[in-house]
């Protein structure tokens, strides 16, 4: 009888440490490290700064690469310019465009644009202040360290689902953005060089 009271007792104590580590585990997933939330408040912080760009999309047929050179100051200015031909810069929900080859200038609504708004860190900033389902991971490229941030996207384009925003783990600065589909299969690649912050 005695022998039956400490066994239970034994698979009673084993089940609430199994549970209490399992608790403790899935914690730990969601919590931001001491690292990760300096990484996170110096991009946070980012006022202005100034990139070389290369955006890569992709389709069933084929891969587009631009690439061109990115202005933002917070509050002031948020311009892109690609492959030297066409300038758009981004004031309210308007958007300048400026057609160099062709000598034109028209302006469109922000919400035409789902694409090249998104290059912008800021956007990556906002989704970080108001996204609670953030998810972080650590990954190497060429022997260097990243941080992954990675958010749904907030918008009703199933081409444009989840990003994952890889910042530097040395520089704190932002690397790339790799935009997913709703089947999480890449669609954008965009790459960050020479990120300068003044």
């Amino acid at each position: 009888m005695k022998s039956t009271n400490i066994k239970n007792t034994n698979k009673i104590i084993t089940l609430i440490l199994f549970m209490v580590l399992l608790l403790s585990l899935t914690a730990c997933g969601n919590k931001k490290t001491e690292k990760e939330n300096e990484i996170i408040d110096i991009i946070k912080a980012i006022d202005k700064y100034s990139t070389n760009i290369e955006i890569t999309t992709i389709n069933s047929r084929q891969k587009i690469q631009l690439k061109g050179k990115q202005t933002y100051v917070k509050g002031e200015v948020a311009k892109l310019e690609i492959n030297g031909v066409r300038q758009m810069v981004y004031e309210g929900e308007k958007v300048r465009i400026k057609d160099i080859e062709n000598k034109k200038k028209y302006s469109i609504d922000e919400s035409f644009d789902s694409l090249y708004k998104l290059s912008f860190i800021d956007e990556y900033i906002k989704l970080i202040y108001n996204n609670e389902k953030i998810k972080y991971k650590y990954k190497k490229l060429d022997g260097n360290e990243y941080l992954v941030v990675i958010m749904d996207l907030p918008y009703n384009n199933r081409n444009l689902s989840k990003v994952n925003l890889y910042l530097d783990c040395k520089d704190k600065k932002p690397y790339k953005v790799v935009i997913y589909n709703k089947k999480d299969e890449e669609k954008v690649n965009i790459l960050y060089k020479k990120f300068c912050t003044h």
